[in-house]
């Protein structure tokens, strides 16, 4: 799916799958370096470890403190959750306006966190939370606040 995707879009790109975990990916990172990888994606359970070896991290990965995609920019490490934007985008393509409105999370787990970062970001007015587990989104509630 990656790869016929870069194809569509004409960048000459290859996505490749490796196994990588904590022990390796400080490894993993100085290879992308030597390597001048364009970047890679970062799955769990990496992420939050992954914040730790870039240069620079995106508003929103701030807030939620992981990271699914780093692109390197000749040496220069730069880390984003796509989750958020994602979301909000296709939000936005579909002609409705965020801002100012109150919005409706079901679920406190990483996608929804994102979600709820890039919408604070973007300027959402309130945030209502459903979750099965209420201390869960508890520890979240203060970094999300804008």
């Amino acid at each position: 799916m990656q790869n016929k995707a870069l194809e569509k879009a004409g960048l000459p790109y290859t996505y490749m799958a490796f196994e990588v975990d904590n022990t390796t990916f400080a490894s993993a990172i100085e290879g992308l370096k030597a390597l001048k990888m364009r970047g890679t994606g970062v799955s769990m359970p990496n992420k939050q470890l992954a914040c730790e070896y870039v240069d620079e991290l995106t508003p929103a990965a701030k807030l939620v403190g992981a990271i699914n995609t780093i692109v390197n920019d000749d040496g220069y490490l730069r880390g984003y959750n796509t989750d958020g934007t994602g979301h909000i985008r296709a939000i936005k393509e579909s002609g409705f306006d965020i801002r100012g409105k109150t919005m409706v999370l079901l679920g406190a787990g990483g996608a929804a966190t994102a979600i709820g970062a890039q919408a604070a970001i973007e300027g959402i007015k309130e945030i209502k939370l459903f979750n099965r587990k209420d201390d869960f989104f508890s520890k979240k509630r203060l970094p999300l606040r804008s």
